[in-house]
């Protein structure tokens, strides 16, 4: 289609109208010839339009669809589209523009936008969190320790300690912003001129998801209890002899192999003069808990014949175990970017 330029200071502006008096009257121009050397050039014709308005807010508007719903609307017609002050034209997904001419239009087709408003592109989706961190386990119980005959009680062993907690995830990446803008004629058939620029931007990008939590550091477990202590008797004579006796074992202590559990008695032997017997073991600590000392052994006698007697003390309980340590946090996602002002073949947009 032929096109008219005229100077304005200094920029060259294209003619969209054309008027000449007649007598007292303005005329719309259609057309404008030239004679160059001889041969008469058209240099003008006249863009027929129809209008087109946005009134209210509104998502995902396609140009063209609105102008071929358009009883006047013709291959090759211009578009004058206008979005009033105060209104929004988005998206209902980062995925889709605002605002697309669509496809389709025929040669030296001309969309003109009047933006007194907005056209903003719908924001990207903020990342989800990472997944938190297992937990640890808790330690198994410190052992009790083992009675002897005529001897000290065995130390019950300390508690295990829990295991440390995993650390949590990593947070997911934000979305990205969508488009405000799309030119989708891919070729030259259609130039979109924003007459009035107003306000045309991308969605905001999405924020990146939160780390996971780490997990809990796994429980304390107690310590084992120490063995009761072992102790002796002599006496000679008729009937006369030497008698042991054997502590108690200690208990258990809680733990992931279960819960505590109480000290055995120890042994006891005895003469006609007198007996022995063996401390009885200590108990097994509660998870957090040290296990209990063991029980002394003890010996009595007397008579002529009594020789002599001895007893042990008992062992000492076990120390509980530590908690494990909690996991790390995961990191924080990236967040997306930014959605275009514009895109599609953008050489073919002027105004913004």
């Amino acid at each position: 289609m032929p096109k008219t330029y005229v100077k304005d200071g200094s920029s060259w502006r294209e003619i969209t109208q054309k008027y000449i008096k007649d007598g007292s009257t303005w005329r719309e121009i259609t057309k404008t010839w030239i004679n160059h050397s001889g041969t008469w050039r058209q240099v003008f014709q006249l863009q027929q339009a129809i209008e087109l308005t946005i009134s209210s807010n509104t998502n995902n508007v396609n140009i063209k669809t609105l102008a071929d719903a358009h009883s006047d609307y013709s291959a090759g017609l211009g578009v004058i589209l206008t979005i009033n002050g105060s209104v929004t034209v988005g998206s209902s997904s980062s995925s889709n523009p605002a605002m697309t001419t669509g496809s389709g239009w025929a040669a030296d087709s001309v969309v003109t936008i009047i933006n007194n408003g907005s056209i903003v592109g719908a924001n990207g989706s903020n990342g989800s969190s990472g997944s938190n961190g297992g937990n640890g386990s808790r330690g198994s119980g410190g052992s009790g320790g083992s009675g002897s005959n005529n001897a000290v009680g065995g130390n019950g062993s300390a508690g295990n300690n829990g295991t440390a907690g995993s650390n949590g995830g990593s947070g997911n990446s934000g979305g990205n912003g969508g488009t405000a803008f799309n030119n989708a004629q891919s070729n030259s058939n259609l130039a979109v001129v924003f007459s009035t620029a107003g306000t045309v931007t991308g969605g905001n990008a999405g924020s990146g998801g939160s780390g996971g939590n780490g997990g809990s550091g796994g429980g304390n477990s107690g310590g084992g209890g120490g063995a009761g202590g072992g102790s002796f008797i002599a006496f000679g004579g008729a009937g006369g002899g030497y008698f042991e006796a054997r502590g108690g074992s200690g208990g258990q202590g809680a733990g992931s192999n279960g819960g505590a559990s109480g000290g055995s008695g120890g042994t006891s032997a005895s003469g006609s003069m007198g007996g022995a017997s063996g401390g009885t073991g200590g108990a097994g600590g509660g998870n957090g808990s040290s296990g209990s000392n063991g029980a002394a052994g003890g010996a009595g006698g007397g008579g002529p014949y009594f020789q002599g007697s001895g007893s042990h003390a008992g062992g000492s309980g076990g120390g509980a175990g530590s908690s494990g340590s909690s996991g790390s946090s995961g990191s924080s996602g990236s967040a997306g970017s930014a959605g275009s002002q514009k895109d599609g073949n953008t050489g073919r947009i002027s105004g913004i």
